[in-house]
């Protein structure tokens, strides 16, 4: 369960994210905007179902991993999709999924398009 909550601080106003296990904060985080804090909170969550829907709960999933269980979930016909899960894989390093900012993937997808560095070091 997720709680935003507004602060008032002589510099301003400011949001806090609770996220909520059990009745206990795991986890809090300050925006300046209500909108972050949401933002921040719903890609939390979903990160958590993810990790659920993987069968690999109490952990976070890594980059790595999802592109390991995309592969061996793939039936398709694209013959380019193998080099195009291993050029993510390369360029993104290994971050969490929930570390993965959306400017940063905006960033690797037209670098892409541009065909920087598309065939990674195996």
């Amino acid at each position: 369960m997720t709680t935003v909550a507004r602060l008032k601080r002589r510099t301003g106003v400011s949001y806090q994210a609770k996220i909520k296990r059990r009745g206990r904060i795991i986890k809090t985080r300050t925006f300046r905007t209500k909108t972050a804090a949401r933002e921040w909170a719903r890609k939390y969550e979903s990160d958590v179902e993810l990790e659920a829907a993987l069968n690999d709960p109490g952990r976070r999933t890594r980059f790595e991993e999802l592109c390991t269980f995309d592969a061996d979930a793939y039936q398709g016909s694209d013959h380019h999709r193998m080099s195009q899960v291993k050029w993510w894989k390369v360029r993104t390093g290994n971050p969490g999924l929930s570390e993965i900012e959306i400017d940063q993937i905006r960033v690797f997808l037209k670098e892409y398009r541009a065909g920087k560095d598309r065939h990674p070091v195996k």
